[in-house]
């Protein structure tokens, strides 16, 4: 059995979820403490597993946020199970507190002051005492989301990162924009994919991006068709382990194998070729600068039949096929 950590896209600010009349069901189990908001702002002496959600207030007036089925797993011990709830608005690194509330038991309520409607509410919630719990958590006048996200993931393939997700409702909706950042903060557009779900119906994307720095963070901005958008959270996308590196050749040659390397992080390569009983048939060693690179391999007198083309480096080594006719 294998494993892996997980940190909840909603322990930050920036990962809020977002959430509406409808409900979603959620858990703090896996959060940290949060180093986005003080204690006292949650009207609370300490922060032990934050989790952030985020809304836009439909009409004039307060709005409220109500956590229902509330289960802790700390009943047992006797804890204080509860929570303890902050109100902000602003942007996040820079949220401005404009209520808090705390209580206990298997529901509560809280209400921010009177808001204009468009107004981006962020809510904190933390367990008290470290209570971890599963509740379902639904907002009150605040705008209907024109889907309903399943999943948001994004995972590093050898040549690309993918990104995938799922929605379970698609309501009055026009489209999708996959936006990047290398720094998390500044983001740009690389694509823009039409919504082709339906209410009740799942729907899944999947996205390529052939262009990928190390670190890349990723989210989503969905618009519903009256202009009005809204975004998902962030992915993290780490590729230190995995190369960018790009060999394009042809894999039918005759006199003379052409390669090309791109974005290969090393200075010497030794290019081995192999017949099908895996006898070396030729070596050679080469320089490789930083960018691309254009390799001639004299092919000549080889003769015909099926080869491997053995690719060695530092932090690198990969095996191709080609026919020789």
């Amino acid at each position: 059995m294998s494993a892996r950590n997980y940190s909840p896209p909603s322990n930050l600010c920036s990962g809020a979820t977002w959430i509406s009349p409808d409900i979603t069901k959620d858990n703090n189990a896996c959060n940290k403490p949060s180093a986005e908001v003080s204690p006292v702002q949650l009207c609370a002496f300490s922060l032990e597993n934050t989790a952030f959600y985020s809304y836009i207030v439909e009409t004039n007036g307060v709005s409220s946020v109500q956590l229902n089925n509330i289960e802790c797993d700390n009943s047992a011990v006797g804890a204080d199970n509860g929570f303890q709830i902050g109100f902000f608005v602003g942007s996040c690194g820079a949220l401005s507190k404009i209520g808090c509330a705390t209580g206990s038991g298997g529901s509560l309520s809280a209400t921010t002051p009177w808001l204009p409607a468009g107004t981006k509410v962020y809510v904190a919630i933390d367990g008290t005492a470290g209570s971890n719990c599963s509740y379902e958590i639904t907002a009150f006048n605040a705008t209907v989301l024109p889907i309903t996200l399943k999943y948001f993931t994004a995972w590093k393939r050898p040549d690309a990162n993918r990104v995938t997700w799922m929605t379970t409702s698609e309501k009055n909706f026009s489209h999708f924009e996959i936006e990047k950042s290398t720094d998390g903060v500044n983001f740009v557009r690389i694509t823009t994919i039409q919504g082709k779900g339906a209410d009740g119906k799942e729907t899944a994307y999947t996205f390529d991006d052939n262009e990928v720095k190390v670190i890349q963070y990723y989210r989503l901005k969905y618009a519903d068709a009256n202009g009005q958008f809204t975004y998902s959270n962030i992915l993290r996308v780490n590729r230190d382990d995995v190369t960018n590196t790009k060999v394009l050749f042809s894999n039918r040659i005759t006199t003379m194998l052409a390669l090309r390397i791109i974005d290969m992080d090393a200075n010497d390569l030794s290019i081995k070729i192999i017949d099908n009983a895996g006898r070396t048939i030729k070596t050679q060693n080469v320089k490789i600068n930083p960018g691309e690179n254009s390799l001639n391999i004299n092919t000549g007198s080889i003769p015909s039949g099926f080869y491997y083309l053995m690719l060695s480096a530092d932090n690198y080594k990969r095996t191709f096929s080609f026919v020789k006719s």
